[in-house]
């Protein structure tokens, strides 16, 4: 668990990933919990996520379900263009070079918060 979080490191965090997929219920419980320094905003499709990024204002970073049809180069650039970081979640079928696509990060299918909460100190704005 993460301790002594300062109140100005907390980021803005949208999320997109199929349905009953472990990791993003934990995520959203961690946020909610104060366990993560972030609001966390659940997309079901790559479109909502378009239009999360496009209002949200200052999204910090957005987690892909690497299996989440929609999540392609065009999608991660849209998240690039908003000055975010892409961070992808593998789900042990998908087999692409996602640092090629030009995502952040690439995390486990199972990961704790101090992982994603360093990868977000590392990588989002």
């Amino acid at each position: 668990m993460t301790v002594g979080v300062v109140a100005a490191e907390r980021y803005l965090v949208v999320g997109l990933a199929r349905a009953r997929t472990d990791w993003f219920a934990q995520v959203g419980h961690w946020t909610s919990a104060s366990i993560l320094p972030a609001d966390f905003v659940k997309c079901m499709s790559a479109a909502e996520v378009r239009a999360r990024i496009s209002a949200a204002g200052a999204v910090s970073a957005v987690l892909l379900d690497a299996g989440a049809p929609g999540v392609d180069r065009d999608l991660i650039s849209a998240i690039h263009d908003v000055g975010a970081a892409p961070f992808v979640v593998e789900d042990g079928r998908a087999q692409r070079d996602w640092h090629s696509l030009g995502v952040t990060v690439v995390l486990p299918r199972r990961f704790d918060s101090d992982l994603l909460a360093a990868h977000l100190r590392a990588s989002a704005v």
